[in-house]
């Protein structure tokens, strides 16, 4: 029998990771490169479907047997009993899945804002990337062949083979954490060297940027094609954590609350990023319980209208008092910077 408090502090820290990754993404291109990107969703959605995809036809293929239909009942019941039974099968599509979505997503990222990152209204850019979201819902949601439509297809946990349903969502919990960890100290080296400097002056200054050499479509690229991989990181951690890939859990709400992490947070502040994560994570997954207590004492089960009120809130509140976020961007300590402050 599962435990609830363990079931509930491993669903708030595996749901804290993905966002986390998601959130520290979007602060990459935006907070630090001043791109701001509205289709976030789409390249979270692209890592959920290459899962599918490699879930669906890698698996059979990596344990040598002879692949189902992958929509099928039968299909799902091999893939199942692949994972129960062989963890060097099921750990090795995981892999897969995660390496595949990374390079997909980066170069997807940059393929869909190419246009539009040539153009030094940034705005463009956002209002492509929105559309991008929604236009790849639609298609996969429409065009069956890629995770079986609005049907959507199971993939298994990769740690389907402890059997023990705690061990399986705390092993699992512990990679999803551990991934996040590596994002966290990635980026911050990223930032803190040449490239991140240099973001900040693409954002604060293109006209200086450029008068200085800087080929500012290169790093817009570039800054896209890393936020975009790891958006779609993000995504397989998503996929394997529910079990299920659906394209209708991909909306455009899910860039909103991308949004909210980092404004909330604070821009440009990775530490803010992850308080806003930490905030954003506990009102979703709070919102979630008391729906199934409501649900078991009868009453009101849809609370996305209370979710969406406190977030509201929220922004009303930081946008009052506190408009750069609740830990505003800080100036790097470097040792210049040492040296002149003790001055």
């Amino acid at each position: 029998m599962p435990d609830p408090l363990l079931s509930a502090c491993v669903s708030f820290l595996s749901y804290f990771g993905i966002f986390a990754i998601l959130s520290l993404s979007l602060n990459l291109e935006y907070g630090f490169g001043g791109q701001p990107n509205f289709g976030k969703v789409a390249f979270y959605a692209t890592g959920a479907f290459v899962a599918g995809v490699v879930a669906s036809r890698l698996m059979p293929i990596i344990a040598d047997v002879t692949p189902f239909d992958p929509f099928s009942p039968e299909g799902t019941m091999q893939r199942i009993s692949i994972t129960q039974n062989n963890p060097c099968a099921a750990l090795l599509t995981f892999l897969a899945a995660l390496l595949l979505a990374a390079l997909v997503s980066g170069v997807f990222g940059y393929l869909v804002s190419y246009p539009a990152i040539r153009i030094r209204e940034e705005w463009f850019l956002a209002m492509v990337l929105l559309v991008t979201g929604e236009i790849l819902r639609v298609v996969v949601r429409s065009y069956q062949p890629i995770v079986n439509g609005y049907n959507g297809v199971l993939i298994p946990n990769p740690f389907g083979w402890l059997k023990d349903s705690d061990q399986i969502s705390l092993a699992y919990m512990i990679v999803i954490l551990a991934i996040a960890v590596s994002i966290y100290l990635y980026i911050n080296r990223l930032v803190n060297s040449p490239f991140g400097r240099l973001l900040k002056s693409m954002r604060d200054d293109q006209i200086a940027a450029m008068s200085l050499g800087k080929d500012l479509v290169r790093v817009r690229g570039q800054v896209l094609i890393i936020g975009s991989a790891l958006a779609g990181l993000a995504g397989v951690l998503y996929a394997y954590y529910s079990g299920y890939v659906n394209p209708d859990d991909f909306i455009p709400i899910r860039t909103f609350d991308v949004w909210v992490m980092v404004v909330l947070g604070g821009l440009a502040n990775n530490k803010g990023v992850l308080l806003g994560a930490v905030i954003m994570t506990a009102i979703d997954r709070g919102t979630q319980i008391l729906a199934i207590q409501l649900q078991t004492i009868g009453g009101i089960t849809e609370l996305n209208y209370l979710r969406y009120i406190i977030v509201g809130i929220l922004m009303l509140v930081i946008l009052m008092f506190k408009q750069r976020g609740i830990i505003p961007e800080r100036p790097v300590r470097t040792p210049a910077y040492e040296v002149v402050e003790g001055e």
